[in-house]
């Protein structure tokens, strides 16, 4: 393979950084006085000019032309006396303009004669162990240096004694598994037997720490996959502080080879932390004894604090929860999860997990379990097949005695449900359930959401051509027939145009035509037939909804775990800014403020906005502590007292009532 050796505008210089004007240049095999070939052009047909076996520089100390070679050389530099002005460079694979001598590997580096080093040299090392495997880097030589050796950034000589090799990283201070030895190979076409076990490489690079402030810490994944396997509780450990960030949800893959026996794919180290894991996807490949994707706040009573989930598909893990957490992850954005027995389940109530988005896919067990103050924005879920249960399960808190789960749709489902503490096992439906069937008895809903009269009526639709609605906006939803030809009719919407709906596998029993009046709604209540089972799972208070037959794509939107009320299902904002002072919090230790907001019931979501200059290492967040009643708690994660500055806050309460 053709590699350019030297730039044609590379400056040579003398020791008094003088340009080296008509320097001689020799070019040997490694190690030996032997000429090697070189060539002015990438085929390597047309030899270089040389002078006696040197090609010789202009009077600027450059070359002038481009040289071209292939595999590693010896390079001397001689004055225009033949004098030789340094150590040979040997092995080289060239130079980049900036005067960095490229070598092939770190086996290479490493093996550089200490003597011929001079202290803060660099060498751009072109892979780990094969040139372009994305392992290779700047590294600078430190004579002086004792530092502990490792396989990623810290490099000892292989003569021994002082002296360390050490990789330059970028200013973020991020790493690589490949700057570890991950090769990243394991992608489509190739068997598992032939993909490097890249997990040493993965939790060497985890385990790394940066020096620097904490939470500053990165490791950053490339596309492609990487072949993981443990024998241990878990594939991978991820410490407080760390930022494991994939290049995108697809293009990452992390694939657990077969026999794999970790019940954990990734699990915190003790503290879920400051994790932030973002774009990519946990592929279980089908390994049984797989429990958890992602598994954090679940090893130590300390739960995590002030992390974040965004982008992430954990797929192919028949026996496991996708997310199992015990952990305030503040605003986590899009999760996914695909053939999981389980898709997330939070189990630490009052604190107020925040997912944007949710989409479980063809699981067999729960699809969502949550804590009181749970709240997941947008909610799509799609049915195995038809007549297929899918359970959802939610946790109650006690403290509160009754929950109002509002599961708004996406203009699909609705769901309002209330706990009576006084009655555990035989709880009050205040509001069932959509069964998305076309035969369902629908009895009274709310009020409607648009209504009109019909321009004309089809065997399975109705027009209003007054209307402009959007394409499919009342998909899901229901019509219903209030006046003149075929009142009392309720058949659920399959689709819209801008001015015609039509139902699902259904045929009015009267058609309407031009006399018709009608309500349109986006919710459908279903009544009688019992309503929804609710059977109590286990000791203490905890309910599974376990028969919602979905026969179609599920989708819910802002779906909150909270405190009922007489009046389900309104949605509910105020916003506040407030002047508020915390006390000083000492390590480890919290300090809660209230800030009364009219309206505000427990279980709503609350949205805390600092003010600029309060400290960052401090985090904040608010919950609904009775009615009309905010509390904002600062959190000291830290092991030193925090005294914060004043300033104005900004607080946003949300839900339903």
């Amino acid at each position: 393979m053709a590699t350019r050796l030297i730039h044609p505008d590379f400056p040579f210089t003398d020791s008094n950084g003088n340009p080296l004007a008509s320097g001689r240049i020799y070019f040997y095999e490694t190690g030996t006085t032997t000429p090697k070939a070189t060539f002015s052009d990438s085929t390597l047909t047309t030899p270089s000019t040389l002078v006696t076996n040197a090609i010789v520089l202009d009077a600027e100390g450059k070359l002038g032309v481009d040289v071209w070679g292939s595999g590693e050389y010896k390079l001397d530099i001689h004055t225009a006396a033949d004098v030789l002005t340094t150590p040979s460079y040997d092995p080289l694979l060239g130079f980049d303009l900036s005067g960095r001598v490229v070598v092939n590997t770190i086996a290479v580096l490493t093996a550089l004669v200490k003597a011929g080093l001079a202290d803060t040299e660099i060498r751009q090392v072109e892979g780990y162990t094969t040139k372009g495997d994305d392992g290779g880097g700047l590294f600078q030589w430190s004579s002086s240096s004792t530092a502990t050796a490792e396989t990623g950034t810290i490099f000892a000589a292989d003569e021994g004694g002082v002296g360390r090799w050490i990789r330059l990283l970028n200013p973020y201070n991020e790493v690589t598994p490949e700057m570890f030895g991950a090769k990243r190979d394991w992608n489509p076409g190739v068997a598992e037997g032939s993909a490097t076990n890249d997990t040493a490489a993965i939790q060497a690079a985890l385990d790394w720490k940066d020096t620097g402030t904490f939470g500053s810490f990165t490791v950053r994944l490339a596309e492609g996959g990487y072949k993981v396997t443990n024998t241990g509780a878990r594939i991978l450990q991820i410490q407080p502080g760390t930022r494991f960030i994939g290049a995108n949800l697809e293009g990452t893959r992390l694939k657990c080879a077969i026999g794999s026996t970790a019940t954990a794919f990734i699990e915190d180290s003790g503290s879920a932390a400051k994790v932030e894991i973002y774009n990519m996807a946990l592929a279980g490949e089908l390994n049984t004894s797989l429990t958890s994707g992602l598994r954090l706040g679940r090893r130590t009573t300390q739960f995590g604090a002030y992390g974040s989930l965004d982008n992430i598909m954990v797929r192919n893990m028949e026996n496991a929860t996708a997310y199992d957490l015990n952990t305030n992850i503040m605003d986590c954005g899009k999760l996914y999860s695909i053939n999981t027995k389980d898709g997330l389940i939070s189990q630490l109530a009052g604190v107020g997990l925040h997912v944007a988005a949710f989409f479980p896919i063809d699981y067999s067990g729960t699809g969502l379990e949550l804590a009181l103050g749970d709240r997941v924005d947008y909610y799509e879920s799609e049915a195995p097949a038809a007549d297929t249960a899918i359970p959802l399960s939610f946790l109650d808190d006690a403290s509160v005695g009754h929950f109002l789960l509002s599961v708004q749709a996406g203009r699909d489902v609705k769901i309002a449900v209330q706990f009576d503490e006084t009655a555990m096992l035989a709880p009050v439906i205040e509001q069932t359930t959509i069964i998305l069937t076309g035969t369902a008895t629908f009895g009274d809903s709310a009020a409607a959401d648009d209504s009109g009269t019909a321009s004309s009526g089809g065997t399975n639709s109705l027009t209003d051509t007054t209307k402009t609605w959007t394409l499919n906006q009342w998909r899901g939803g229901a019509v219903e027939i209030t006046g003149g030809t075929g009142p009392g009719q309720w058949f659920q919407i399959a689709s819209n145009t801008k001015e015609t709906i039509s139902l699902v596998t259904s045929v009015w029993t009267t058609q309407p035509d031009a006399t018709s009046t009608y309500n349109l709604y986006y919710f459908i209540k279903k009544v009688g037939g019992g309503g929804i089972p609710f059977d109590k799972g286990g000791v203490g208070p905890g309910y599974s909804l376990d028969n919602l037959t979905v026969y179609e794509t599920l989708r819910v939107k802002e779906l909150i775990v909270g405190a009922s009320s007489d009046n389900a299902g309104k949605t509910f904002e105020a916003r506040v800014a407030v002047a508020l002072d915390f006390p000083p919090v000492a390590a480890g230790n919290k300090q809660d403020l209230t800030v009364a907001v009219e309206g505000a019931l427990p279980g709503m979501g609350v949205d805390v906005t600092e003010p600029t200059g309060f400290s960052a290492l401090l985090f904040t967040k608010g919950f609904v502590s009775s009615t009309d009643t905010v509390t904002v708690r600062a959190v000291n994660l830290t092991s030193g007292a925090i005294d914060a500055p004043s300033g104005t806050f900004g607080i946003r309460v949300h839900g339903y009532v």
